[in-house]
């Protein structure tokens, strides 16, 4: 029962992955990559399909011969190995580049299918067995089936060795350092076939395990497919589903990001909002839109520093600084502490009574932030001094820069 289950996750997994790339591949047919990915999954579905035991008696019953559905399972790994050893090589290179080296893995594939199945009709396997316990009852009896296992093992083994080695690496290039993404999707090929390699050597062990152990393994065998089988599964679907989710995942990342910034700014914001309260506008229908309400508060922020800052004091930035400076700040750090030091004792002074004379100054970030561009480094300017606004207080009391 937990073995139908197991497979019958995996192929509603593989079946949906299946579906989506298929239906991508109707609008674009001669899209080579698409192809290799549609038959790659397409083979990975069918073990999956016929892996469980229910499944592999119904397929022996239609067929008629016995065992038949092993064998089918076999060449299908067989098949996702080298499609997708293929579709590495189809990411790598262009595809006239790729298609020859494709061509030699077709043809090494279709080779190891046929020795696959000349061991298979040489074999003498006439009482019906499940995946899961066929190795192990026959393999001590025919010990041709130990060569047929190698045949599966081994090319499917090297296959996914390749790939996992190639995907990796090529993550790492700087090559695409510009298609995060692609990045991604190579991370999650390499990492997966990774876990399909421990899987295929896990598998390779207890085989000669049987092969010269003179105890029976079944149950070992059965337990490692239940609980090695599905590992890889849901990080070989993530990574066939990347240009679905990949989009998704960055704009989520980008809402989370605008969502900690306006957490960031807003003490900042609340503390500096009695300057201008009649400017703080929010649309109504944007309230828990994170991108609209952190712009709007940086444009509100440029246009209270704009008001106060004529009643910056120098005598107060050269104090900020010489401490600043004692206590090892430099660069945009002491820029940030200067900047919220100035604009707390002008909003000290503005809460006063005090006005600045109307000269029309204009603040430097301010017509960037209005247009659209320089957000971003607006943002992270305006969270460094949104953080040192905090420690004003403490540093008022080692510093005397309230007053003239």
């Amino acid at each position: 029962m937990a073995l139908n289950i197991v497979f019958a996750g995996s192929t509603l997994i593989y079946l949906a992955v299946f579906l989506y790339k298929f239906n991508h591949l109707r609008a674009n047919w001669d899209n080579a990559r698409l192809w290799t990915m549609c038959i790659g999954c397409l083979f990975f579905l069918i073990p999956r399909a016929v892996g469980g035991p229910t499944s592999q008696h119904f397929i022996n019953e239609v067929t008629g011969v016995p065992n038949i559905a092993i064998l089918l399972m076999c060449i299908a790994h067989s098949g996702a190995s080298a499609a997708f050893v293929s579709l590495a090589l189809f990411w790598r290179y262009p595809t006239q580049v790729a298609w020859p080296r494709v061509r030699w893995i077709i043809a090494a594939c279709a080779l190891n299918v046929v020795i696959l199945v000349t061991l298979f009709a040489m074999l003498d396997v006439p009482e019906e067995r499940v995946s899961q316990n066929f190795a192990s009852h026959y393999i001590p009896k025919q010990p041709l089936l130990f060569v047929f296992y190698l045949f599966y093992s081994v090319p499917t083994l090297t296959g996914f060795s390749m790939l996992s080695f190639w995907c990796l690496a090529w993550a790492r290039t700087e090559d695409y350092a510009s298609l995060p993404r692609l990045r991604r999707a190579l991370s999650l090929y390499g990492w997966s076939s990774v876990f399909k390699c421990v899987f295929q050597a896990g598998q390779l062990g207890i085989f000669i395990a049987i092969k010269f152990s003179a105890y029976p393994l079944e149950n070992v065998m059965q337990i490692f497919v239940i609980v090695a089988g599905p590992l890889f599964v849901p990080m070989l679907a993530a990574a066939l589903l990347v240009p679905w989710w990949g989009p998704r995942w960055e704009a989520f990342r980008d809402w989370t990001k605008r969502w900690q910034a306006f957490l960031a700014l807003r003490s900042l914001h609340h503390a500096l909002q009695p300057v201008g309260p009649a400017s703080v506008i929010v649309a109504q229908d944007k309230k828990l839109d994170p991108h609209h309400r952190v712009r709007r508060m940086v444009i509100e922020l440029n246009d209270w520093c704009l008001a106060l800052s004529p009643l910056f004091n120098p005598t107060t930035q050269e104090q900020v600084e010489s401490h600043g400076r004692k206590v090892g700040l430099t660069g945009t750090e002491l820029a940030a502490l200067i900047e919220a030091v100035q604009l707390h004792t002008a909003k000290l002074a503005w809460q006063q009574g005090t006005r600045p004379p109307s000269n029309g100054t204009e603040h430097q970030h301010d017509e960037e932030v209005r247009d659209g561009t320089g957000i971003d480094e607006e943002i992270i300017w305006w969270i460094q001094v949104a953080r040192a606004y905090k420690t004003t207080a403490a540093f008022s009391e080692t510093v005397s820069y309230f007053g003239d």
